[in-house]
């Protein structure tokens, strides 16, 4: 599996993010008919989980983890391509405040986007192939994964979350 697309995509959807953290009006943003979290709370659960989900690969990337062998993603969430809204609840240690601050999340999101891209390119043996160490650590929803498992996760979870944050800012 070829991860370069994801991370391309999760860089540019982590940078979207960066800049909704610039700007206090789309930061606000809210619409209780799409979602009960405001843009910030989408954005400051995001960064939480990506920061989460970067350590794992910078564990794997060290040794960390437990053997798994060349075995891929078992879960229908990377068959499908998509997370569907409203069927799993964020885990307590990612939760957003219910006022997310804007310079509290703008820091996260400059510190999240600087480990996505220092770290990522260390994720490639090449253009075409990612790393595959046979180990992996588990999600707490997602059961064990590898590096590119962790990229593909990351850039899903991140797309559901920008998604929703979109159609909170285009209900204004």
């Amino acid at each position: 599996m070829n991860t370069a697309p994801d991370a391309e995509d999760l860089l540019a959807l982590l940078s979207e993010i960066r800049g909704w953290c610039q700007d206090p009006v789309i930061f606000s943003g809210r619409s209780e008919t799409v979602s009960d979290w405001s843009v910030a709370q989408h954005c400051e659960h995001i960064l939480k989980a990506d920061r989460l989900n970067l350590r794992a690969i910078e564990v794997l990337l060290g040794g960390g983890g437990e053997e798994i062998g060349e075995s891929g993603p078992t879960h229908p969430v990377f068959d499908q391509g998509v997370i569907p809204r409203g069927v799993a609840k964020a885990p307590d240690y990612v939760m957003p405040a219910d006022k997310p601050e804007l310079e509290s999340v703008s820091l996260l999101a400059d510190r999240v986007l600087s480990g996505w891209t220092e770290t990522l390119p260390r994720c490639q043996s090449d253009s075409e192939n990612p790393i595959r160490t046979g180990r992996g650590i588990a999600h707490h929803a997602m059961g064990i994964l590898d590096i590119p498992d962790w990229i593909r996760f990351a850039n899903l979870h991140t797309r559901h979350h920008v998604d929703i944050a979109h159609e909170i800012l285009a209900q204004r």
